[in-house]
């Protein structure tokens, strides 16, 4: 029989828990009804070692200055975060500047409830042909080599880009995405998450956002690279500076996304191209896959721009526009629209609205990375 003493003690410490347990729950409650969950800041910044990948990635969380988590809180995974988080050590030493965009759309309240979550690529240095060899393995998505029909151009996917330490999306889903909910106490889900990247990043994007439906609801692809690489030019890269199309590699990848095509329900995607240098070539193959993404239940963007091609300075010009549709719907999507932003008139529908566009001039056009 328990004594007089140790059942107050057991009965205190119960107190103890139920009291602690409700000043949490109040805590918390007040918090949101005040809005006020954890506030971000402007730049966060941590690393992350990565089982899967063998290496160690930096990550860049990023926000207008006045953003508090809450359930309302929408999240952006971007590939190639050092072109997001204002770095100059990117290919052709040029950034994104997100910072000065997510500013301006606060200003102009849209999209200000947002966080962009950059991760730095496999692409060390920016020039280093081998660190770009790994990066294009990482984002190539690696259930649509079984769709290349040319062998020996499969064989060689087989052998540099699908390999264990390749695999960008099982990190993104299975270390950097619990990460993420850990450290800032959310749960991530295809209600408050989506998924943006330019060339290869907006391809591994979308790929992400098929195969993990519940997780990712919208995507963003800005001069989405659909050729894949010709293996000659590859090659060759570090003399010619120049990767020429594969038409073999963009008919596998129209057949890969075709499978997904009844998981684009009550999706959200965005995707563009030029008409210069790489995205010269994007045309015919963003048309097919835009019937392909096409349904009755889902939200997609379709544009052109011309005069405008696979460089960091037209894609500063286009994200904002990007971001603010995703979450509201307000550009026109559809037509062509020229490097000064006004359009072209189309004869296709059109979802009303205007087309924002940050003020940037356009230089004359050079050959980009993938």
């Amino acid at each position: 029989m328990a004594s007089p003493l140790s059942t107050t003690a057991l009965s205190l410490a119960l107190l103890t828990v139920i009291t602690s347990a409700c000043a949490s729950d109040t805590d918390k409650r007040s918090q949101a009804e005040a809005g006020r969950a954890p506030k971000l800041s402007a730049v966060t910044s941590f690393q992350i070692r990565s089982e899967i990948l063998d290496d160690e990635r930096t990550i860049h969380v990023m926000s207008s200055s006045d953003v508090f988590l809450n359930d309302e809180t929408q999240f952006f995974i971007a590939q190639d975060g050092r072109l997001f988080s204002d770095e100059t050590t990117t290919f052709q030493g040029q950034s994104l500047e997100l910072s000065a965009i997510l500013k301006e759309l606060s200003t102009l309240r849209k999209t200000a409830n947002l966080a962009v979550v950059a991760v730095n690529s496999a692409n060390q240095s920016g020039q280093g042909f081998l660190d770009n060899t790994k990066r294009y393995a990482e984002y190539f998505p690696k259930n649509a080599i079984d769709f290349i029909d040319n062998p020996f151009e499969r064989l060689g996917y087989r052998l540099i880009v699908d390999r264990k330490k390749n695999n960008y999306a099982r990190f993104v889903v299975e270390e950097l995405i619990p990460t993420l909910e850990s450290e800032f106490q959310i749960d991530l889900n295809q209600s408050n998450l989506g998924i943006v990247g330019m060339s290869m990043g907006g391809l591994i994007g979308l790929s992400l956002m098929l195969e993990h439906p519940d997780i990712f609801g919208s995507s963003i692809g800005l001069s989405t690279h659909w050729t894949g690489i010709n293996f000659t030019d590859y090659l060759l890269l570090p003399i010619r500076g120049y990767i020429g199309p594969s038409d073999s590699t963009a008919q596998a990848l129209i057949a890969y996304f075709e499978q997904f095509k009844s998981q684009m329900s009550r999706k959200t995607v965005y995707v563009d191209y030029g008409d210069l240098g790489l995205d010269a070539y994007y045309e015919p193959y963003v048309m097919r896959l835009k019937k392909i993404l096409e349904t009755d239940d889902s939200r997609l963007c379709v544009l052109k721009f011309e005069n405008e091609g696979h460089e960091p300075q037209y894609w500063r010009k286009r994200l904002a526009s990007a971001l603010s549709w995703v979450q509201h719907g307000d550009i026109r999507c559809s037509g062509i629209f020229l490097g000064n932003g006004k359009s072209v008139p189309s004869t296709s529908s059109n979802v009303s609205g205007r087309l924002l566009l940050l003020t940037h001039q356009c230089e004359s056009p050079h050959r980009g990375c993938i």
